[in-house]
């Protein structure tokens, strides 16, 4: 979009330089002309003015035009440069915020304790269940097998 920019105003720049030319040039036709004839009577020479007032107006328009697109271009590119401005030079912290590595160390041997107490819980109660003659911790044990050994033989085959 950058070299666009600027192959825009390189354009608009040249052909507003041109415009400048021709409307010079139709001003000093008309200037001329108007001065050749101070008294217009007839209705050719009345024409002839009213065609170079237009010809300036015409010509007086598209400098008009093009001097309001070089303005826009050069605002165009003037937004398209990438600048970073640096305010203050940057500055290490005086303490490290992160990462807490005594909290992260800490917490994670605090969850590791809480489930080896689950695990050791769960398969102390596992053993007293296994244990008991109740008919209904034998079923019990029967429906954790079904559950367990289609997984545990997946797992070692």
């Amino acid at each position: 979009r950058g070299d666009r920019s600027k192959q825009s105003l390189v354009f608009i720049t040249a052909r507003l330089t041109d415009s400048e030319r021709d409307l010079k040039a139709a001003t000093d036709r008309f200037a001329e002309f108007s001065s050749r004839n101070r008294k217009i009577a007839t209705p050719s020479l009345v024409a002839e003015r009213d065609r170079l007032e237009r010809e300036v107006r015409v010509k007086e328009e598209v400098f008009l035009t093009l001097t309001r697109q070089l303005e826009l271009a050069k605002i165009e590119e003037q937004d398209q440069r990438v600048s970073i401005e640096v305010l203050q030079p940057p500055q290490p912290p005086l303490q490290r915020s992160a990462p807490r590595r005594t909290q992260m160390v800490a917490m994670g041997g605090l969850v590791g304790l809480m489930l080896a107490f689950a695990w050791v819980a769960a398969t102390e109660w596992y053993r007293q269940l296994a244990s008991s003659e109740d008919p209904a911790a034998r079923e019990f044990r029967a429906q954790v097998r079904s559950i367990l050994m289609p997984w545990w033989t997946r797992r070692a085959g």
